[in-house]
């Protein structure tokens, strides 16, 4: 039985099995994200899920597919899968090849701008600019006046997140 006919549902406890079984075997991780690539509407979130938690478990699974990853999260219509996606990236796992780096910048400023985004997506969105700061500080006046034009408009958790990385921005900038 392949990984996409055990994703019948989207229960932790199932989820935590196949996390198990990808992590016993790591040529099951590829089969996974192309299941989370594949654009099928709840198996790809499903799949998804299971490459966030054995990425945040073993961070080097990701490393030999983070060019096509961020493409495919600057492409992929499903919103869970971005969620997740973008999860991953919080973990500090940023690529290293400078035009990747760049799209994903600018990804991100683009839903950190859009007022009508998930909660979710914006905070991920933020977080990762943030890391990215730490790579490009040319990046941190900019990312200040987005996150403070961004914060009255947020819901809670963007107002917080926006807060507390303003406060490290801030920090690093003085």
């Amino acid at each position: 039985m392949g990984i996409e006919e055990k994703l019948v549902d989207s229960s932790r406890k199932l989820i935590d099995y196949v996390v198990a079984e990808v992590n016993e075997n790591e040529a099951l991780f590829e089969e996974t994200l192309q299941i989370a690539f594949s654009g099928k509407p709840q198996i790809a979130s499903r799949a998804a899920r299971v490459v966030c938690f054995c990425v945040e478990q073993k961070p080097s699974l990701i490393f030999p597919y983070i060019d096509r990853f961020i493409e495919n999260i600057i492409t992929q219509k499903n919103k869970s899968v971005v969620m997740n996606f973008l999860k991953i990236l919080t973990f500090d796992i940023l690529p290293e090849n400078e035009e990747s780096l760049g799209r994903l910048v600018n990804y991100c400023f683009e839903h950190l701008l859009n007022k009508d985004e998930t909660a979710a997506i914006t905070v991920y969105a933020m977080e990762i600019l943030y890391l990215v700061t730490k790579r490009e500080p040319e990046l941190i006046p900019e990312l200040i006046l987005v996150i403070e034009d961004r914060i009255p408009y947020g819901s809670a958790g963007i107002k917080h997140r926006g807060l507390r990385i303003l406060k490290k921005l801030k920090g690093i900038q003085n």
